[in-house]
């Protein structure tokens, strides 16, 4: 029998008190966590108990940084004091174990909790929400000035007639994902205000509870609108041109992914390292909305011959 087992990370930040309910479980079946990611969490074979688990954030780490800080260490000290060993982690996130059989709790502070706990989603997901928001907001507005350039010198029924199914199927995308964005930072600083007040007037914490039904239902219509635009590409036969245009932004994630080990190799703060990736995405970001328009109009135009990187536009007298 394998002394080891890995099995899909089912849990996201926000389901932290699962997750601790979850490898709890295990352990009480002979199975004791040794490492954490956001794809899976790995095990190693262990005697049947009783273990406590506590998950707590340490926002000043990054997995940028070049070596575990001071202060995250006499944190480790502080909490093995305490029974509370720490197993693993994923950057910000800390995982500790306590054998004892009532130990002290690892959070004792409900405004200190939250704090951390906000800052740790502000880093690995509110950012993410709002650069969604920006990028697709910059995307719909940009493509809405082109479509009123051409129905002001046309019709809106030649614009509609002019649009290829393609087109609009990737307008609608970048307002649905401007929109879903939207909507995740307004559930969240919702939560956040009543936790906020429940941890500073009652001491206590409210765990952030996302709508798991409506993440499925947005998983869904994304992969609905990826395989649409999958599918009309190849009917139109420019499934090259578009793989084509795809090229820069894997060369971005590369170039990202190697650039961030080349600075944490060579000791370059956290804080300097993500802002110079931040500014190398900026730039091809920038450059993708400059390019929309063209995009835009050329997709519109698929099916009436040509090819889509080199045919011309022309409006309508």
């Amino acid at each position: 029998m394998a002394d080891t087992m890995t099995e899909k990370n089912r849990f996201t930040l926000w389901e932290y008190p699962h997750l601790t309910e979850h490898l709890e479980y295990m352990a009480q079946n002979g199975w004791m966590l040794t490492a954490y990611n956001d794809a899976e969490l790995s095990y190693k074979k262990c005697q049947p108990k009783r273990v406590h688990f506590a998950v707590t954030f340490f926002p000043e780490y990054d997995f940028l940084d070049p070596d575990v800080p001071e202060s995250l260490q006499r944190l480790w000290s502080f909490c093995e004091e305490n029974g509370w060993q720490h197993i693993t982690d994923s950057a910000s996130m800390q995982i500790f174990c306590n054998h004892r059989e009532n130990p002290v709790p690892l959070h004792t502070d409900a405004v200190v909790q939250l704090e951390n706990f906000h800052a740790m989603i502000d880093i690995s997901k509110l950012k993410n929400w709002r650069w969604d928001a920006a990028v697709n907001g910059a995307a719909v507005a940009m493509l809405a000035a082109v479509a009123a350039v051409f129905i002001r010198d046309a019709s809106f029924a030649a614009f509609m007639e002019r649009m290829s199914p393609l087109a609009l199927l990737i307008a609608a995308y970048y307002t649905y994902r401007c929109i879903s964005a939207v909507c995740g930072l307004v559930s969240y600083y919702s939560w956040y205000k009543k936790a906020d007040k429940a941890a500073r007037e009652k001491e206590v914490f409210i765990t952030f509870r996302p709508n798991t039904v409506w993440a499925n239902i947005d998983w869904a219509i994304s992969a609905f609108f990826m395989c649409g635009m999958i599918i009309l590409l190849v009917k139109s036969g420019e499934l090259g041109s578009a793989l084509l245009f795809s090229i820069p932004f894997i060369i971005l994630f590369f170039i990202v992914m190697a650039s961030a080990k080349l600075m944490r190799n060579n000791g370059v703060s956290a804080r300097y390292s993500r802002r110079i990736i931040w500014l190398i995405a900026a730039m091809f970001v920038l450059l993708f909305v400059m390019s929309l328009p063209y995009l835009f109009m050329t997709i519109a135009d698929m099916g009436l011959g040509g090819d889509m990187i080199t045919r011309t536009i022309v409006y309508p007298q």
